[in-house]
């Protein structure tokens, strides 16, 4: 009796994969993904120097058989492909100019979906807020009477500083707090931010160096760090800060080149306002939340 079995190489032939093109040049964002937020603006872009270089060759030509020929017919031709290139440059050139000029937002493409809604904790669990056995803050400052402690598991944070320095999230001997109502909607920003980015609060009551923004001085306020930051993962840090903040933020940095690079990303336009240096550091990223 005949019996089949496959044979070795039709066992171990493995399935052909298939390797995505890699995004046009200048069609891609600046972490090196290509989206419909930089791909249209950047291919409109594309488009009008294609167009240009086009309107170029028919010159060239037009000339050719301008100069080339001696029949009449020949040379009125080649001077109505000439013109023709001409105006069609003009066309594609100021089509763009015109549309910038009247609002440089005319040009660009925001496919992110803005939050519209309460700015209130969404939650009504807040668990992981505790006392302090310091309320008044034991480091100066003016007091904050009324604030509490908030677990490192319920918000990533420094956690208080080594006595003589500033590397801390709070002045030591700490403990480091906030009022209430910032340690709550600071718990529900991390249960929105958990699994998506790497954060943590940087700077708490009592503070570690001396802040214009009062605020610093009686837990309303806290100042918070990205880790490995890209614009996805930072795009997904202001949006969701937004949601529960209500646009109370300020994203600063004080590298002159960092900052314009910020302002001019075309997937943060929506917080192009936000970016700014407020002091004379420079170096580190930092958002600074208020309540």
């Amino acid at each position: 009796m005949l019996g089949f079995s496959p044979s070795a190489s039709a066992q171990t032939t493995k399935p052909a994969e298939y390797k995505m093109l890699a995004p046009i040049p200048q069609l891609q964002n600046s972490s090196g993904k290509a989206d419909l937020n930089t791909f249209i603006p950047n291919l409109i872009k594309l488009t009008i120097g294609i167009a240009a270089a086009l309107a170029v060759i028919q010159i060239v030509i037009g000339g050719f058989q301008y100069i080339s020929s001696e029949a009449f017919g020949a040379k009125s031709a080649a001077r109505s492909t000439i013109t023709n290139a001409i105006i069609g440059l003009i066309l594609a050139i100021s089509a763009y100019t015109i549309l910038y000029t009247i609002n440089p937002k005319l040009v660009e493409l925001n496919l992110n979906l803005e939050y519209v809604g309460s700015s209130e904790v969404l939650p009504s669990d807040v668990g992981g807020v505790g006392t302090t056995t310091d309320p008044n803050g034991a480091s100066g400052g003016t007091g904050c009477s009324t604030c509490v402690t908030i677990d490192m598991s319920a918000v990533p944070q420094k956690g208080v500083a080594p006595q003589g320095t500033t590397n801390g999230a709070c002045k030591y001997p700490g403990p480091c707090v906030v009022v209430p109502a910032l340690a709550a909607k600071l718990i529900t920003l991390n249960k929105l931010l958990r699994g998506k980015v790497t954060w943590q609060v940087t700077e708490m009551f009592p503070p570690t160096v001396t802040h214009k923004d009062p605020c610093h001085n009686n837990g309303t306020c806290v100042d918070a760090t990205l880790t490995a930051v890209t614009t996805g993962r930072l795009l997904t840090f202001l949006t969701e800060i937004d949601r529960i903040f209500g646009g109370k933020f300020e994203y600063e940095t004080c590298n002159q080149t960092r900052l314009t690079q910020l302002q001019n990303d075309i997937q943060l336009a929506r917080f192009k306002d936000k970016f700014r240096c407020e002091s004379t550091t420079v170096g580190g990223e930092s958002v600074h939340i208020e309540l």
